[in-house]
């Protein structure tokens, strides 16, 4: 995300927050609600994807360096 568009994003939820927080007049579930609208605005349709990809390069980066007697290593290094 571009400082631009978190810039964006701060902006919005921090309106979201004055308009429905419990402490304001609002209820829990409106703000919940109305944070999930924001962030779901402000995600990319990309995102779970590049994660993913993100991932996959840890893990290509730490196969080498794994050794291969450590517990639990055999279910990082199948990936």
């Amino acid at each position: 995300m571009s400082p631009a568009k978190g810039a964006q994003w701060r902006r919005d939820r921090r309106a979201a927050l004055r308009a429905h927080h419990p402490d304001l007049g609002g209820d829990a579930d409106s703000l919940r609600a109305a944070l999930a609208e924001v962030d779901r605005r402000h995600t990319p349709a990309t995102a779970p994807r590049s994660r993913r990809r993100r991932a996959r390069r840890l893990v290509r980066a730490l196969r080498g360096r794994l050794p291969r007697g450590w517990p639990g290593a055999r279910r990082y290094l199948d990936l």
